[in-house]
C-alpha cells in the first residue's frame, strides 16, 4: 500500500532508519486507510508474539516452582528477570510506537523508541549474559579498579 501512495516534493525522511510510519508521512494524500490497516496489522502481529513470549515465561515459571532448591529457583529466575527486561523494553518500544497516535511530535517520540529496540535492546542482551559469567565479572572489576573508577 506504502508503494501506491504519491510522494510530494520533500522525500526525506527524519527518522532513524526508512521505517514505515515515516515515509508515509510523506505523502501527498490522505494517509488514514494506510494508518489503520498498519496499526492494526502490527498491533496483530507484535500483541500476539508478546502474548505467545508471555506464555514461555508462565510456563517457565510454573515450572521453576517445582524446583526445590532455593539456589536453583533463584539462578532461574536472576536469568529470566534480565531476559524478561529486555523482553519487556523490546515489545513495549515496538508497541507504543506502532500503536500509539500518528502525529509530528509522536514522530519524533518514535525516533527515541526506534533507537531502544533497534539498538540499545539487541546490544543489552549480550552484554547482560556476559556480566553473568564470573571470570567477565572479575574481569571488569579488576579494568575498573585499575581506571579508579570502581572501589
Amino acid at each position: 500500500m506504502t508503494s501506491q501512495l504519491p510522494f510530494c516534493n520533500n522525500r526525506k525522511v527524519k527518522h532513524f532508519f526508512c521505517d514505515v510510519k515515516p515515509v508515509i508521512k510523506l505523502a501527498c494524500k490522505d494517509i488514514h486507510v494506510n494508518e489503520v490497516t498498519m496499526n492494526t496489522a502490527s498491533g496483530f502481529i507484535s500483541t500476539i508474539n508478546f502474548l505467545l513470549t508471555l506464555l514461555s515465561y508462565i510456563y517457565i515459571i510454573t515450572h521453576v516452582f517445582k524446583i526445590k532448591s532455593s539456589t536453583g529457583r533463584t539462578k532461574v529466575f536472576s536469568t529470566c528477570s534480565s531476559h524478561f527486561t529486555i523482553v519487556i523494553l523490546f515489545y513495549g518500544t515496538a508497541m507504543c510506537t506502532y500503536l500509539g497516535p500518528s502525529s509530528e511530535a509522536s514522530l519524533e517520540k518514535d525516533r527515541i523508541a526506534a533507537i531502544l529496540y533497534t539498538v540499545i535492546t539487541p546490544t543489552l542482551n549480550p552484554i547482560i549474559y556476559t556480566l553473568r559469567n564470573k571470570e567477565v565479572r572479575n574481569s571488569v572489576k579488576r579494568l575498573l579498579k585499575s581506571l579508579h573508577v570502581f572501589p
